[in-house]
């Protein structure tokens, strides 16, 4: 997945319409791609939920990415506002811990051990 979201992003980017009714079919086929994409990856068992996550969960997120990725090129500081809250308000929702361990000098020995 850490490889082929970005190619959708850029893919997404390169082709997006000028037109407003376009646009939102454009973002809703765009969001429907990935969440098949994922449910794919799912049921490979490449990659699995926990803590609550589903799949709406991931096709809110995709509205997000897809829509924060264009806003991004047009209003870069109302994005990075709009995308902290964003995810304050995920990390209240799924009660994801903030633990001093995970501020250590070496990040890499904190999520994958050594």
């Amino acid at each position: 997945m850490f490889l082929i979201m970005p190619l959708f992003i850029q893919s997404y980017l390169s082709t997006y319409p000028e037109k407003w009714p376009q646009k939102f079919f454009y973002v809703l086929k765009w969001v429907g791609t990935s969440s098949l994409v994922e449910s794919i990856a799912y049921r490979k068992g490449y990659i699995k939920f926990c803590h609550g996550w589903n799949a709406f969960w991931s096709g809110a997120i995709y509205v997000f990415m897809f829509t924060f990725s264009r806003l991004v090129m047009i209003r870069p500081y109302f994005t990075l506002f709009l995308s902290s809250i964003f995810s304050i308000v995920l990390m209240k929702i799924f009660r994801i811990p903030l633990k001093r361990r995970f501020f250590r000098k070496n990040v890499w020995e904190s999520f994958f051990g050594k």
